[in-house]
C-alpha cells in the first residue's frame, strides 16, 4: 500500500516538471490553476491593440487600465509543512531498492518559499507584460515614465507588479531595468477585508453557503468545487457594492486621462511640446488576490449565469459562464483599453475591456466596445457615490484575513 503511495506521489513530480507550464488532465484546481492550465500562451503582434477602427474612424489608445490576480505562488506555511513531513516518512520508510534516489531526495517546497511566487509565477506575469507592451507598444514607449503600479501590502503582490512591469520591458524591446516598485494601496486592493457586512452576511452565512455545503457531500465534489460563486460573485449583492473604491478607481483614472489627454490636444498649437503635455499614466496596472478580481467582475456584471450553481443542476450547468479555474485562476486579469478617435467630439473616446487577454461584451452598450460615456453612466452609481464604510457597515475594523 504504502508503495503505491509512494509512485503515485513519484509520478506526480514527474507531471510537474514536465508539464509545468500545460498541467495535465482537466487542469481543473479551482483558484490555484496556475494560469497557462487554462489561458495558453498566444502570439501577438507589435500594436495589435493599439490602434482601432470604428464606425470609419481610426482610434489610438491613450490609457490602459490593468487588474491583476497576483502570479502562482507556493502553498500556505501549513501545507509546506505537510509535504516537509510526508517526505520523512517516506525517505524513512522505503525498502525496495528500486527507489534508491529517495536517499537524496531534495524537498523543493521548503517552508521559507510558502505564499512566495513560483518560477511558473514569475513566466505568468513576464508574459503577460510582454504581451500587453508589445500589443500597446507606441502608448508605453512615449510615456514610459508616466506609468503607475500599485499592490496590496502583501508580498507576492508586489513581486507580480514588479515581474509584469519586467515583462513590459521585454514586450517594448528596452535593455534597460524599469526599476518600479510597486506603491502599496489596500484601500483598492483589499477592499474585502475589514468589511463587516461581507464576513457577517457572506462568509459567516450558513444559510447562503448551503449550496456551498450540500455540494460539498455530494459525489460530484471531487470533479468540480463551486463555493467562489457564493463568496466572491453573485451569492449578496454586497459582495459587488464593496468593490467600489477599485470600481471608483479605474474610473477616475480614466476620466483623468482623458481630461489631460483633451488638454494637450488644445494647447498643442499654442505651447512647445515640452511645456503642453499634461502628464497622466498611461498605465494604470493593480496586482491583488482572488477575492478582488471575483467581486469586481461581479460588479462589472460580467460571467452571470441565468441561474445559480446549486448541488442538484451540475449537468445543467456544465457550460456555465462562471467557472472558477477559467475566469480567478492565478494571474487573472482585467484590461480596459481607453481610446481616443481623433474627431474632438464629446463621445470621441471608447472603451474596450479584456478579461484574462479575451474581449468581453460590455453589459453598458451590448457590444465589444463602447462609448466610454455610456460605460461611465452605466456604473456611476459605484464611480461616484462610494461609500464603502455605508456599504459595509463597519463599526470595528476586522483583523486582516489575506488569502487568494
Amino acid at each position: 500500500m504504502f508503495s503505491a503511495i509512494f509512485i503515485f506521489v513519484a509520478n506526480c513530480f514527474v507531471f510537474l516538471n514536465a508539464d509545468i507550464l500545460h498541467g495535465y488532465g482537466n487542469n481543473k484546481f479551482a483558484v490555484k490553476t496556475p494560469y497557462f492550465w487554462t489561458h495558453p500562451q498566444k502570439t501577438f503582434m507589435p500594436n495589435e491593440l493599439y490602434t482601432l477602427r470604428h464606425n470609419g474612424d481610426i482610434c489610438h489608445a491613450i490609457q490602459l487600465n490593468f487588474i491583476s490576480r497576483h502570479a502562482a505562488r507556493y502553498n500556505e506555511p501549513d501545507v509546506m509543512d505537510s509535504f516537509s513531513t510526508l517526505q520523512n516518512k517516506i525517505k524513512s520508510s522505503y525498502a525496495n531498492s528500486n527507489y534508491s534516489f529517495i536517499s537524496t531526495w531534495v524537498n523543493n517546497y521548503p517552508k521559507s518559499k510558502a505564499n512566495t511566487v513560483t518560477k511558473l509565477g514569475f513566466q505568468e506575469m513576464t508574459y503577460l507584460g510582454a504581451k500587453y507592451g508589445n500589443a500597446l507598444l507606441s502608448l508605453f514607449t512615449s510615456h514610459l515614465d508616466t506609468v503607475k503600479v500599485r499592490s496590496s501590502h502583501v508580498q507576492r503582490t508586489s513581486t507580480s507588479g514588479s515581474a509584469f512591469m519586467d515583462g513590459v520591458r521585454i514586450g517594448i524591446g528596452s535593455g534597460s531595468p524599469l526599476n518600479i516598485t510597486p506603491v502599496v494601496d489596500d484601500r483598492i486592493m483589499l477592499f474585502y477585508d475589514g468589511c463587516t457586512k461581507y464576513a457577517t452576511k457572506v462568509l459567516g452565512n450558513k444559510t447562503l453557503l448551503q449550496e456551498k455545503y450540500e455540494f460539498r457531500n455530494s459525489t460530484m465534489f471531487r470533479n468540480m468545487i463551486r463555493q467562489d460563486y457564493y463568496t466572491r460573485l453573485y451569492g449578496h449583492p454586497v459582495i459587488a457594492a464593496m468593490t467600489c473604491p477599485l470600481v471608483e478607481d479605474v474610473f477616475k483614472s480614466m476620466d483623468n486621462a482623458i481630461h489631460n489627454y483633451k488638454a494637450n490636444k488644445s494647447n498643442k498649437s499654442k505651447l512647445p511640446s515640452a511645456l503642453y503635455r499634461n502628464r497622466y499614466p498611461v498605465a494604470d496596472v493593480r496586482f491583488g488576490h482572488s477575492p478582488t478580481i471575483g467581486p469586481f467582475l461581479a460588479a462589472l456584471g460580467l460571467f452571470k449565469d441565468s441561474q445559480p450553481p446549486t448541488a442538484r443542476n451540475f449537468a445543467a450547468m456544465k457550460n456555465r459562464l462562471f467557472s472558477v479555474n477559467t475566469v480567478v485562476p492565478f494571474s487573472a486579469n482585467i484590461g480596459f483599453i481607453l481610446y481616443d478617435c481623433g474627431n474632438g467630439l464629446p463621445d470621441d473616446q471608447l472603451v474596450r475591456l479584456y478579461v484574462n487577454e479575451e474581449p468581453m461584451v460590455i453589459p453598458a452598450c451590448g457590444s465589444v466596445t463602447c462609448n466610454y460615456s455610456d460605460v461611465r453612466r452605466y456604473y456611476s452609481s459605484m464611480v461616484d457615490k462610494c461609500n464603502w464604510d455605508d456599504v459595509c457597515k463597519n463599526v470595528n475594523f476586522l483583523p486582516p484575513n489575506i488569502v487568494g
